[in-house]
């Protein structure tokens, strides 16, 4: 990094030198600042933003989120002691993105909601901290999905998409997966064998016996078995899924538990075995399962 240096002696004391101040930082010597400050007064351009660079990336690794607040004044402080007139973009990027990390948390809350006004305060953050990628309502959309949908579902928003099955009246369809695997819990038999000593004789040319003691035996397990695969619909009053074998239909009322996966999730119904639903949108579709089961659940009261 500091091959444009013309004598390393020097060089090595400067890189020693910015090394112990940001060791120190923020409890730095004055003589310290001192010899920086005064070595920048009386280089060429090319040797300043070096060392400039090396000082904000010194800095950077001691910057975090729980000191960020503490250390980032005193840093922009420090920084202006050795170059006056140059403003620590590196680092002030960084802290920004951890101003801008905890106003989002505040936002969120407990709740782990977005509403849109949250998300218009966020937008306007963004821009004034010049967080990269956040400055605007389509990106922060993207970005905090998640978050979005749970306000939506929590204060009674749903999609309304185009079912790929014949549905009630006034049934209609929050989510499809045209990629949904079914898989159920079976016992599973396997076959075992174990071949004890044998013996190979010859009886006549090309023609043996072999005679030996064998002893098959079976054990069984359970395991998760595929049973189809098809278009999976949720509507706010079941889960329909058609597969090349059959056709799954589960009732919301039928539903008394949810295991959720990243992969998929694992629903537990008031009669019968367990059913697995594995997809690649397994956090969306558990969002808007759990959505319209309370949904369903406070209707009837």
């Amino acid at each position: 990094m500091f091959k444009i240096f013309k004598n390393w002696g020097t060089a090595l004391k400067v890189v020693n030198t910015v090394d112990r101040l940001i060791k120190e930082f923020p409890n730095q010597k004055d003589k310290d600042l001192k010899y920086l400050s005064d070595y920048v007064q009386s280089q060429p351009y090319d040797d300043i933003k070096v060392l400039d660079k090396r000082i904000q990336e010194k800095f950077e690794t001691r910057v975090n989120n729980t000191n960020y607040q503490q250390l980032g004044q005193n840093y922009i402080e420090f920084y202006k002691k050795i170059f006056p007139d140059k403003q620590p973009s590196i680092v002030t990027d960084k802290i920004n993105e951890f101003t801008f990390c905890d106003f989002l948390n505040s936002k969120i809350n407990d709740d782990e909601a977005l509403s849109p006004d949250e998300m218009k305060d966020i937008v306007v953050k963004a821009q004034e901290l010049k967080i990269k990628e956040q400055i605007d309502e389509t990106s922060l959309r993207n970005k905090y999905s998640y978050y979005i949908r749970n306000w939506e579902i929590d204060n009674g928003i749903f999609p309304n998409i185009q079912p790929d099955y014949i549905i009630n009246k006034n049934e209609f369809c929050v989510f499809r997966n045209g990629g949904t695997h079914i898989y159920e819990t079976k016992l599973v038999t396997q076959r075992i064998s174990y071949g004890g000593p044998s013996v190979r004789v010859k009886i006549m040319k090309g023609v043996y016996y072999k005679a030996g003691s064998y002893n098959i035996s079976s054990q069984k397990s359970e395991q998760n078995v595929l049973v189809g695969s098809g278009i999976l619909n949720l509507t706010n009053e079941r889960i329909i899924l058609k597969t090349n074998i059959k056709v799954l239909t589960i009732k919301l009322k039928d539903i008394i538990h949810i295991d959720p996966y990243t992969d998929g999730i694992v629903i537990s119904k008031s009669t019968g075995k367990p059913i697995i639903l594995k997809n690649d949108d397994a956090i969306i579709f558990y969002q808007y399962l759990t959505g319209v089961i309370r949904k369903y659940h406070s209707s009837l009261h």
